[in-house]
């Protein structure tokens, strides 16, 4: 059979994509501490297609012949078991198509499956669950061998336990997210034990997950009444970087996607929130400032669009957006620079409970964008539609009475002028994309023409 090229017992962690009994057997040969295996199910109800959110859910006529003639090496969650001896212990794999993946234990309570108000419309996931049915379907497996003592995750909340001389209290939720972070939750929320950790699983996010821990200190300091978690540690854990901030209670906002009444009050109370956070008195923009904030990420956006016509645009509407904000006078903010729905925690009323997740923030930057993102966001989540629709209507003139409100009030509050408004209106896809070139660990050349037609 196939052999791998190393040594007996080489490696601390052998991981093996698919069930091919062949290159399983050599989990056992080359891996001296834990081995994993990571395989699709074989009586799934739907499976990934390999792509972003993208799943196949068969008919029942294409299920069965699936579940009786398996694709070679697909087995039941049994089968899988038996791969890797009666010690494994089992966990689903279980996507979402907002692109993050639970990983739910099939072998103890928790950490378990959350099941939002969206989902639980769905009759028919709601009694399967209640049947027992969530190991037989669920999309895809993986099956490790560590002994249960030498969980680093455990290792993690003791020293977090030890440090903060809060409880210790078992991991409840753990998320694979798309960003390529694991984020995990224990405890009650916005008690102490109550925690959310964040590893980072790359360079780019390890980078981000410390400036999250960062932003989160500053705000403390600079923006006390702003409602964001409090940060409980940030240090190292048998080398591995983690940071804990307060679990927070209550929904995320996309949990009430399609409730216009909960976004109307999202959006107020993101615009009363967000116009607190200014940094001193309005000044006029210069041209270095404008080339410091938006020529650099503009630049780095037109050089990886991937399509003459697409360059062409960005340097109109970066000269269009210069042109609208030099020499206009404005307050300058603490700027999130990702705020989308779910980057905001809210009562099922929708009033916000905490801003989270800053990542990517940045010290200094024109106002409006934040909460500009935030509305555009949450209308292309309740519509289904790529973001350049929720964008034409924008620039129509088009949205709905409480987006609109919102918009108004905050540029009330720190008195913009209606064309600086209609200018970052305007060029909203360069702003987006500008930020996402800037923090992308990859970069995805016709991203911008294909979200926004541009």
């Amino acid at each position: 059979g196939w052999r791998a090229p190393f040594a007996d017992g080489s490696f601390d962690l052998v991981a093996l994509e698919g069930g091919d009994p062949g290159r399983a057997a050599e989990l056992e040969r080359l891996a001296r501490g834990e081995r994993v295996l990571v395989a699709d199910n074989r009586l799934a109800y739907k499976l990934s297609t390999g792509r972003r959110g993208r799943f196949v859910k068969p008919g029942p006529a294409a299920w069965l012949r699936a579940a009786l003639r398996p694709p070679a090496g697909q087995r039941t969650l049994a089968g899988y078991r038996r791969m890797l001896g009666p010690q494994a212990r089992a966990y689903a794999l279980y996507p979402h198509a907002d692109e993050f993946s639970h990983v739910v234990s099939l072998d103890a309570p928790l950490p378990g499956l959350t099941v939002g108000p969206q989902e639980r419309k769905n009759l028919v996931k709601v009694v399967g669950k209640k049947l027992g049915l969530f190991p037989l379907l669920t999309p895809s497996f993986v099956v490790l061998t560590a002994p249960r003592g030498a969980r680093r995750i455990d290792r993690i909340l003791d020293v977090v336990a030890e440090r903060t001389g809060e409880p210790r209290c078992e991991l409840e939720l753990l998320v694979g997210t798309r960003s390529n972070t694991g984020l995990m939750m224990s405890g009650p929320p916005d008690e102490p034990g109550g925690w959310a950790l964040h590893v980072g699983l790359g360079p780019v996010k390890t980078r981000q997950v410390a400036h999250h821990a960062a932003g989160l200190r500053t705000l403390a300091t600079r923006f006390p009444d702003l409602p964001v978690p409090e940060l409980v540690f940030d240090d190292e854990v048998d080398g591995l970087p983690v940071v804990v901030d307060r679990r927070i209670g209550g929904l995320s906002a996309p949990q009430l996607t399609g409730d216009l009444d909960a976004s109307g009050a999202m959006f107020a109370d993101a615009a009363r929130l967000l116009a607190t956070l200014t940094l001193g008195p309005p000044r006029p923009v210069t041209e270095e400032e404008f080339d410091r904030l938006f020529g650099v990420r503009f630049a780095l956006l037109r050089d990886r669009c991937a399509r003459p016509e697409t360059a062409r645009e960005v340097d109109v509407r970066t000269d269009a957006l210069r042109s609208a904000l030099v020499g206009r006078s404005m307050p300058r903010v603490f700027y999130h620079a990702d705020l989308r729905p779910k980057h905001v925690q809210v009562e099922p009323d929708g009033r916000i409970r905490s801003l989270i997740d800053w990542g990517i923030h940045e010290h200094e930057f024109l106002p409006y964008v934040d909460l500009l993102h935030l509305v555009m966001h949450q209308r292309k989540q309740e519509t289904g539609d790529l973001p350049r629709v929720a964008w034409g209507q924008l620039v129509a003139g088009e949205l709905r009475d409480h987006e609109q409100a919102a918009l108004d009030d905050y540029g009330e509050r720190l008195g913009m002028e209606d064309g600086v408004r209609r200018a970052l209106e305007e060029a909203y896809p360069l702003l987006v994309g500008g930020m996402a070139e800037k923090n992308w660990d990859y970069s995805r050349p016709r991203w911008l023409h294909h979200q926004y037609g541009i």
